[in-house]
């Protein structure tokens, strides 16, 4: 399942065990803290200019892209920054995506047992 939020009706609410995304007065995806495998960042078009997304790999296969743009996206990037480990140093460089539509950043990859990274 892939959930993407439409900036224009949708909401990020953080909470102190997780976060959800709420559209058009209704919680169409939620997830733990505990349970992100993968945050990245990248830009897309919208409209005429480029908004910078994240997307959230969850351990049980699903993905849910936030764009900037929507109300609690600076709450929600604070709450990662304090949870999971990595994000704070990394989020200096969400400025650099702008500069190349092809450049993805990865804040945080949840190391698999034994120590090893996602591919």
């Amino acid at each position: 399942m892939s959930v993407r939020g439409n900036e224009e009706q949708s909401r990020i609410v953080v909470v102190g065990a997780g976060f959800a995304l709420w559209s058009s007065g209704r919680c169409v995806a939620a997830a733990r803290w505990g349970d992100v495998a993968r945050l990245r960042c990248y830009t897309r078009p919208v409209g005429a200019s480029r908004a910078i997304c994240a997307a959230l790999a969850l351990t049980d296969g699903a993905e849910v892209e936030f764009r900037e743009e929507i109300p609690g996206w600076d709450r929600f990037l604070d709450a990662a920054a304090g949870v999971l480990p990595g994000v704070r140093e990394r989020l200096t460089q969400l400025s650099t995506l702008v500069e190349d539509d092809a450049r993805e950043l990865v804040l945080y990859d949840k190391p698999l047992l034994g120590g090893s990274r996602r591919r």
